[in-house]
Order: structure tokens, then C-alpha cells, then sequence
């Protein structure tokens, strides 16, 4: 297995991919965030890949839900998804910015950009396919790619491109690009520790979390 365990005795390592999550709370202020990039330029040190899935900032979410039913309380769904998606994209881009601070190439990357591929549904949209070439094109040019959570497109009306959300909290999204993610790599992260591919206790994380688990399965890989 090339998954890395943490070890006191001095060994060389192969390098593997590793797929990292932050929430909300370990994202919540700056002081966080430059935690967090902190953390992952170990990991670069240590010479791994690495992709990281973030959520919008602490109460982001409910903050922005709050200014939506202030002006509406039945605000048409394409536009909280417009919405609602900009909380992930500040997160991102504030990490990437941390982490290039620290000398560490870095990239932020909307579900879009990665290549998550929804329905046309808005606010509870379902993952149809995730493209993970672009995301392993950033990882051929040494970048860490900081991924938003929560968010894919679809095509609308007229094959205009729109943006989606997957359902509150995302966790959707989160367990989608992980699982994805998965077939490039040997490793997951999150903010307390590692699991390798497979293990149980991720399974257990998986249907705990999502209250629909076969929402999030269906897709091809490319």
C-alpha cells in the first residue's frame, strides 16, 4: 500500500496523493486558514499530492441564507445557488492564497472548474460525472488544488452553463469528490487525521453523513 502512515522511525516514503477536507469551523478565520495551509505544506514537504475540499467559511452559509429570506422568502432557486456557491469561492481562494504565501504552489478551483457535472436542479442537484483530468493537470504541474465543495454545473437552458449546489452542508459534493478523487491517489485526510482507501470507519463517516447515500454514487470517471 502506498497510503503514509505517521511514523517516528526514519524511512523513506513513496509519495501518494492525498485528499484533504476542512469544514466551515477550521476555515472560520484567517488566523485558521493560515493553520490549515500550514498543514498542508507539511504534507507538499513531505513530498505528496495534494487535493484539498473546503466548505464556506464558519456561518457563511447561514449568513447568506439570512440576507436571501430579508429580501425574499421564496427566493427562486437558481439564484441561492448563485448565491450560496460564493461562500465556497471565498474560502478557496483565501487558502490558495495561504498557501502560496508559504511558498506553496497552489490553485482554487469552483466545482465547475473541476469538472463536476450535476442535473439542471437546482439546490439539490445530483452528480452525474466528475471530470478529474483538470484536476489532475494542476497536480502534473506540482500545484495543490483547493477544490470548493458543495457545487457543480449543469447545462440550462439554451446550453448555457449554470451553477449548482447539491444540498445543504454539502455533503454530497464533499463525498463525491472523495470518492473520485480516490481512483487517483492512495490517501484521505480531513482535519483530524488519515484514513487509507477502503477502511470502515470511512464507510461509517460516509452513510452518517449523508442521508442519502445513492444520490451521491452515479457517475463515470475520466
Amino acid at each position: 500500500s502506498r497510503w503514509v502512515r505517521k511514523s517516528s522511525v526514519a524511512e523513506t516514503r513513496p509519495m501518494a496523493l492525498l485528499v484533504q477536507k476542512f469544514g466551515g469551523t477550521s476555515v472560520g478565520s484567517v488566523e485558521r486558514i493560515q493553520a490549515v495551509a500550514q498543514r498542508i505544506a507539511r504534507c507538499r514537504e513531505e513530498g505528496h499530492d495534494v487535493v484539498v475540499v473546503v466548505s464556506a467559511m464558519g456561518h457563511t452559509t447561514d449568513e447568506l441564507t439570512g440576507l436571501a429570506a430579508a429580501i425574499n422568502p421564496d427566493p427562486p432557486r437558481r439564484e441561492m445557488d448563485m448565491l450560496l456557491s460564493s461562500g465556497e469561492q471565498v474560502s478557496i481562494a483565501l487558502l490558495a492564497m495561504a498557501l502560496n504565501a508559504l511558498g506553496v504552489s497552489a490553485v482554487s478551483m469552483t466545482g465547475p472548474q473541476v469538472g463536476i457535472v450535476t442535473e439542471s436542479t437546482h439546490s439539490r442537484a445530483r452528480i452525474l460525472e466528475i471530470r478529474t483530468d483538470r484536476v489532475q493537470g494542476r497536480l502534473a504541474e506540482g500545484a495543490v488544488v483547493v477544490v470548493a465543495g458543495f457545487q457543480g454545473t449543469s447545462s440550462g437552458s439554451g446550453g448555457i452553463a449554470e451553477i449548482t449546489t447539491l444540498g445543504r452542508g454539502g455533503v454530497f459534493s464533499s463525498v463525491c469528490v472523495f470518492f473520485a478523487l480516490s481512483h487517483l491517489g492512495h490517501g484521505f485526510a480531513s482535519g483530524t487525521g488519515s484514513w487509507p482507501p477502503g477502511w470502515k470507519g470511512w464507510q461509517r463517516v460516509i452513510r452518517r453523513r449523508a442521508s442519502q447515500p445513492p444520490r451521491a454514487m452515479p457517475w463515470r470517471r475520466r
